[in-house]
């Protein structure tokens, strides 16, 4: 082969090399994106319970937040927080915290 003829495959093979490594940063991404708002979900959750705990707050309350409408419940010294699926409990005495996950 000639020089032209081993220049366009050598293109052809970049390319395809380049378009796989983009392809796998995208799914990296994507990956930790998602991660990443479960985390924050998490942390918004508890923040609420543990807020409405020491706030003295007790009954009902819907409160808005980045991630949606948030349900918060204070009953006894207990409070659950319901969040896109997701659900913080924050126990006052013993002091215990929980969170369950969608």
């Amino acid at each position: 082969m000639n020089r032209r003829g081993q220049a366009l495959p050598l293109i052809l093979v970049i390319l395809a090399m380049l378009t796989s490594a983009w392809m796998v940063y995208q799914v990296r991404q994507s990956t930790d994106t998602g991660g990443r708002r479960d985390t924050e979900t998490r942390s918004q959750a508890l923040w609420l319970a543990r807020s409405a705990l020491d706030a003295g707050f007790t009954g009902d309350r819907d409160v808005q937040t980045a991630h949606g409408m948030a349900h918060v419940q204070v009953r006894g010294g207990v409070a659950e927080v319901e969040l896109e699926g997701a659900r913080a409990t924050v126990q006052a005495e013993p002091y215990v915290e929980r969170f369950e996950g969608p």
